[in-house]
């Protein structure tokens, strides 16, 4: 996930050992636009009407398949599609 933004000369920012919290924190922090993290983070849905993360545009996960309905909770809460990047082509 590091490399993805390094590539293409982002601002990156780390967090060791985040939480659903402490991610929705940092974002409304540091304004992020892009959130690149694992698939169980997205369940942060349920706790994102406390924080400020209007500053966010697009959100990308990999490594895991995602459930239906843990995007679809996303998407209702943010209005942000999650980018699968463990999903194959077809």
């Amino acid at each position: 996930m590091l490399c993805f933004p390094l590539r293409y000369g982002a601002s990156t920012v780390l967090v060791e050992k985040h939480t659903p919290q402490s991610l929705l924190a940092t974002i409304q922090s540091f304004k992020a636009s892009v959130c690149f993290t694992r698939r169980s983070c997205y369940r942060m849905a349920a706790m994102a009407g406390g924080f400020d993360i209007s500053s966010l545009k697009r959100c990308v996960s990999a490594g895991e398949a995602f459930r239906t309905r843990t995007r679809s909770l996303f998407r209702q809460a943010t209005g942000i599609e999650i980018i699968d990047g463990s999903a194959r082509p077809r």
